[in-house]
């Protein structure tokens, strides 16, 4: 039962996946809580106010019983001094007169077991005998028993003798009593339940209403997020206005810091496009056609990645439906990289199929691999390994790649620490601490995850997915 109670608070703060809950779901969940037990306290005022007016009803009721009594009674007492009551055959009230018909009236003086007269309703019920209270008290009394309930007047009778205490007593049985509280209590509770289920029902319609302005806005986002516009659009309420007020001045600054941000790639690719005109231009110069053709290779590929950054500031990379080639881009940087370190004699090992395609931009790939491999190639001892496998998640293709050394490894305090911008893990070899940040930029906008952890070679092992 304690397990009970508590997977059921537990479930108010948030769903089987840990999630929060909802907005409606809170509202729902209130609601579920508070209507029963107000209809609870409802019902129960409810209940016992009818309960009251039922009782005060019987209560003037015997106090009108009390009344024909006294009223048809002729009480005396006779030379020996014992009372005598005589009361007429047929009383107004018949039930008086009907066997166990649940209205019995007595008549007799205070503290005596046995009554001076009792009605004819008395005859077949074993309240022939009454259990009177002994003291004599000028008025009225009120009693609520189990199965009955008693009315008794007590008054001084004037005879021709003597001035008589002589105390009147009807007693009603509480079968209808009990039936008509019974019955009340079965419609209120069912008319109760059906208001419940009516107003959850109501309250989720309203809940459904309410709510509208959010999902008109998570639409609105939708649409702004898939490039048919470039703002939150729409009427909302006063509520919500300054949310996307708000979000379109993030948006407007966000447009604005990107413009600069694309300006500025426009200045650097013309600033770098005359230099770059001219070791072009000066290639021919070179005797050796080795370097010659290795000046042409890095040249070219310093013109692609300045049209490439300008272009991403701009477009959407993931949208390409180019496919590359893994094995063959891994190919070529290895190679390139096997030359301009020669020195240390390294060795790439390729674990890789011919079937795997990059689902993208391959100059983006292209970025990836080699900031890894350059990266990887500063601090490895001799030995890089490259490896890719295909998965699928949530019906879409991935393709698992890592590429690990046999270096001194990264600190794992460090390792969330070098993805960011400008930061390096050392200060001994040179770089200015982008190429981490841009392999995972690039990485997380295609919607993979980049990681790093330690390598089997027994250096750094930096794990990413990039659609297939």
């Amino acid at each position: 039962m304690k397990n009970l109670f508590r997977k059921f608070f537990d479930s108010f703060r948030g769903n089987a996946n840990g999630n929060p809950l909802s907005l409606k779901q809170r509202l729902l969940w209130g609601a579920i809580v508070s209507l029963p037990l107000f209809f609870s306290l409802t019902g129960f005022a409810l209940d016992r106010a009818f309960q009251r007016s039922l009782i005060s009803a019987e209560q003037d009721n015997l106090q009108g019983q009390i009344y024909l009594l006294l009223a048809a009674a002729e009480i005396d007492t006779d030379q020996n001094g014992k009372i005598n009551v005589w009361m007429p055959g047929s009383l107004l009230e018949p039930r008086f007169s009907q066997l166990d018909s649940g209205l019995y009236g007595y008549i007799g003086p205070p503290g005596q077991q046995k009554a001076l007269w009792r009605s004819s309703s008395t005859e077949l019920n074993t309240q022939g005998n009454i259990d009177v209270e002994q003291d004599f008290k000028l008025g009225t009394r009120f009693r609520l028993g189990v199965n009955t309930f008693k009315f008794s007047q007590d008054v001084f009778w004037d005879s021709a003798q003597d001035t008589l205490p002589i105390r009147f007593t009807v007693i009603h049985s509480k079968d209808r009593f009990q039936g008509e509280l019974q019955a009340y209590r079965d419609q209120l509770w069912l008319w109760l339940t059906l208001a419940g289920v009516g107003l959850i029902i109501f309250q989720l319609s309203i809940l459904h209403w309410g709510l509208s302005p959010l999902r008109k806005l998570a639409t609105a986002l939708k649409v702004m997020q898939s490039g048919n516009s470039v703002k939150v659009d729409g009427d909302f309420p006063s509520e919500t206005r300054p949310l996307v007020d708000n979000l379109n001045q993030l948006l407007t600054r966000e447009s604005e810091q990107r413009q600069r941000y694309r300006d500025g790639l426009g200045n650097l690719a013309h600033s770098l496009k005359t230099p770059l005109a001219v070791m072009h231009t000066q290639l021919t110069d070179i005797k050796n056609p080795e370097l010659r053709e290795q000046l042409q290779e890095q040249i070219t590929r310093m013109d692609q990645v300045v049209r490439r950054q300008l272009q991403r500031a701009v477009l959407r990379h993931s949208d390409s439906r180019e496919r590359s080639p893994i094995k063959a881009t891994c190919e070529r940087l290895c190679q390139a990289l096997h030359k301009v370190y020669r020195d240390k004699n390294l060795q790439f090992e390729l674990v890789l199929h011919e079937d795997l395609h990059f689902c993208g931009d391959s100059a983006d790939l292209m970025e990836v691999l080699g900031n890894l491999l350059e990266n990887a190639c500063k601090f490895t001892q001799q030995k890089i390994s490259i490896g890719a496998k295909k998965h699928t998640v949530n019906g879409k293709d991935f393709i698992q790649m890592v590429v690990s050394d046999d270096g001194c490894g990264i600190a794992p305090q460090v390792r969330e620490t070098i993805l960011e911008r400008g930061q390096r893990a050392d200060s001994i070899n040179s770089g200015q601490g982008i190429g981490l940040s841009v392999a995972a930029e690039i990485v997380r906008d295609y919607g993979g995850e980049l990681h790093i952890s330690d390598s089997p070679l027994g250096g750094a092992s930096i794990e990413f997915t990039l659609p297939a």
